[in-house]
């Protein structure tokens, strides 16, 4: 008989470490496609300063919000979603990102670093 002491909820311990691991991988995985939308974003639309290159679009251009817009719809997720991505991408560029540390870290220190 297994000792109540080897499980987890309703797995063994052994299943559990198993879990664990497999979970910590989904969730780099997570930071890892949050950064690569992101830099999508930032391809789509480079960060500029205030008023940069055509703010008001044209004819034949899109605003920013325009296109981060069409780009979030096409992919089915909130438009501010996608800014975030874009904004922590541009802060946090690859040779900067840490490995091992959440999306939600580098978002949040994006504010602070320089």
């Amino acid at each position: 008989m297994t000792d109540v002491a080897d499980r987890i909820g309703n797995v063994t311990r052994q299943r559990y470490e198993q879990l664990v691991t497999q979970a910590k991988e989904l969730i780099a995985q997570i930071a890892r496609s949050q950064f690569a939308l992101g830099d999508m974003a930032l391809e789509i639309e480079p960060m500029r300063a205030v008023g940069g290159s055509m703010p008001n679009g044209t004819d034949d251009l899109f605003t920013v919000t325009e296109s981060l817009q069409m780009f979030a719809d096409d992919i089915g997720v909130e438009r501010r979603t996608v800014e975030d991505w874009r904004y922590t991408s541009n802060r946090w560029p690859e040779k900067r990102r840490k490995d091992g540390v959440s999306f939600t870290v580098h978002r949040i220190l994006a504010s602070v670093v320089s």
